[in-house]
């Protein structure tokens, strides 16, 4: 009873303007630990879409989308998404409005469908987000969806202009003190393979250990461990040994006959993408899918201030092959196993007023041990965006 109101939401799609054909409204409540957000829909249940779907699938039907960003400067913010349905959804979004769907939050939602509307109770944990503690404004926006009336509602009123979604946010004031709670994750891995092929002698029974892994006879076993601590609520470390990407779904197959480019793979592993959106430019120059499985890496990622930083370090003994050189390609190269990339990666980026961004970046990959040669590559760039006009 004591929640926060938010109401007169208003027409956004398909266009700011029209008159609104149903009606929304949500509550918020600032726990200790999490962000608490009710909605509720005013559609009856006969004419809510909701088909199931996996999660993080872009939501097709009726649905509820809470934006927030922790800064409040309208260049980057979080995504959270429930489909009436109760499929989950979540995203970065850049300062032109484009959303990156690869990044995933612990966030939980509930619905439930009545007779005459449909309500979304979603669940935001602090420590999804990364944020400023002394910072005592948050940008919001709360929007609903319905498929059979053919239209969207906002509660902060928005333009038909996509780029300015973040810059048109509503406030949620009073957000400073706020803290995380839990600062450490353990992600452990163990992985056991056994072979046998019939038909064959037995022979010696080798033992083999390496970083990550030993063999005995036709068993192995590989372990791994991954750590995520949030130095600050606004600042990440994040280690892995060994990581283990199995829960990743296979890429999609490319084909590369005749391609005069090599393959570009969508990176998906949890690793690096904590903070990714700190590597971009405004071309690529940070490609993590060339670190292959990295024995060792260590990230660190947030905002100090007004800046940003990132920094990556890996040690790949199994790199990808390349299609540029066949001295680092697997076929014809009895000295591959000898390789190893040691890939160092230095980022900063700092605001400047409400329209500007300027940083750097530097960037070193190290091929080691190749034979008689060690190979390398360094990278060192500056780059600024400048939003000119409204």
């Amino acid at each position: 009873k004591d929640a926060a109101t938010l109401d007169a939401f208003s027409v956004y799609l398909p266009k700011p303007g029209l008159a609104p054909k149903f009606s929304a409204s949500a509550r918020v409540i600032v726990g200790r630990d999490s962000l608490y957000i009710l909605v509720v829909t005013e559609v009856p249940k006969k004419h809510v879409y909701a088909p199931l779907a996996p999660r993080d699938s872009a939501p097709s039907g009726d649905s509820v989308e809470i934006i927030i960003d922790t800064a409040a400067t309208g260049r980057r913010a979080y995504a959270f998404a429930v489909s009436a349905a109760g499929v989950l959804y979540d995203a970065k979004i850049d300062f032109e409005g484009n959303m990156d769907g690869s990044w995933d939050a612990l966030f939980d939602a509930a619905t439930h469908l009545g007779p005459a509307s449909w309500t979304a109770e979603i669940r935001i944990p602090f420590r999804s987000l990364r944020f400023d503690p002394q910072q005592s404004k948050w940008a919001f926006h709360v929007r609903s969806r319905s498929r059979y009336f053919q239209q969207g509602l906002s509660w902060a009123s928005v333009s038909a202009d996509g780029s300015r979604l973040l810059k048109e946010a509503g406030l949620l004031t009073q957000m400073d003190g706020l803290s995380p709670g839990r600062s450490i994750e353990l992600l452990p891995s163990l992985t056991t393979i056994w072979m046998r092929e019939q038909g064959l002698p037995a022979g010696d029974c080798d033992f083999s250990a390496g970083v990550g892994d030993f063999g005995l006879c036709t068993a192995d076993l590989s372990y791994g461990m991954g750590v995520k601590w949030a130095i600050t609520p606004a600042l990440t470390l994040d280690v892995a040994m060994n990581p283990d990407f199995s829960q990743i779904e296979a890429d999609a197959p490319q084909l590369q006959v005749n391609n005069r480019f090599d393959i570009h793979l969508k990176e998906k592993r949890p690793f690096f993408l904590e903070g990714r959106e700190l590597f971009k430019l405004p071309f690529e120059l940070v490609y993590t899918r060339s670190i292959g499985k990295p024995d060792l890496a260590l990230k660190l990622t947030g905002s100090i201030g007004r800046v940003r930083v990132a920094s990556l370090v890996a040690h790949d003994s199994e790199p990808p092959d390349s299609v540029a050189d066949a001295a680092f390609s697997l076929s014809g190269n009895a000295n591959r196993e000898g390789i190893a990339v040691l890939t160092s990666v230095a980022r900063v980026q700092m605001d400047l007023g409400r329209t500007a961004t300027v940083g750097s970046l530097a960037l070193d990959r190290e091929y080691l041990d190749v034979g008689s040669r060690r190979a390398h590559n360094q990278v060192l760039g500056i780059d600024s965006q400048v939003q000119i006009t409204k």
